[in-house]
């Protein structure tokens, strides 16, 4: 069974292994599991930002005669940014599209797992992002999640 902790690490493992080669040639140098302070500068580019939120949390109480467990239902969305680097924004906006087709064909084969609840859902798009006064063209996607965690 999936957890949320393992789950970040094979999104960011997912976000490392991207390479495209139209328009240009070129791989993802960094994948942070969480964003730097918003006034340091990106300096390894084309990077990953990570961060997840809870969304819903939902306790199961099993009171059948032969016993059970509680569950906790727990849903996030995971926040994965990719910041592009280059001196032509519409070139920027196509690495940046070039990058979302290699995370979705990635995501589909490496991140659902035997036994794992994921559910699919992939949101956002592409969007123009801001880091230390700087503009980045880029992609503002959010992965949602669920995990059961046992308790009793």
């Amino acid at each position: 069974m999936s957890t949320l902790r393992s789950t970040i690490d094979r999104l960011r493992g997912v976000e490392q292994s991207l390479v495209i080669s139209d328009p240009v040639a070129m791989t993802i140098r960094r994948a942070y599991k969480l964003s730097p302070g918003r006034t340091s500068k990106l300096l390894d580019l084309p990077c990953w930002m990570n961060d997840w939120e809870m969304t819903t949390v939902q306790l199961t109480m099993d009171d059948t005669p032969w016993g059970g467990q509680n569950m906790i239902s727990v849903r996030f969305s995971l926040h994965a940014q990719l910041f592009v680097r280059d001196a032509d924004i519409d070139r920027g906006a196509e690495i940046a599209t070039a990058f979302h087709e290699a995370f979705l064909v990635a995501l589909a084969k490496d991140m659902v797992q035997p036994g794992d609840e994921w559910d699919g859902t992939v949101r956002g798009g592409l969007k123009l992002l801001e880091w230390a006064g700087e503009a980045f063209p880029g992609l503002d996607l959010f992965v949602d999640c669920s995990f059961g965690i046992e308790n009793g």
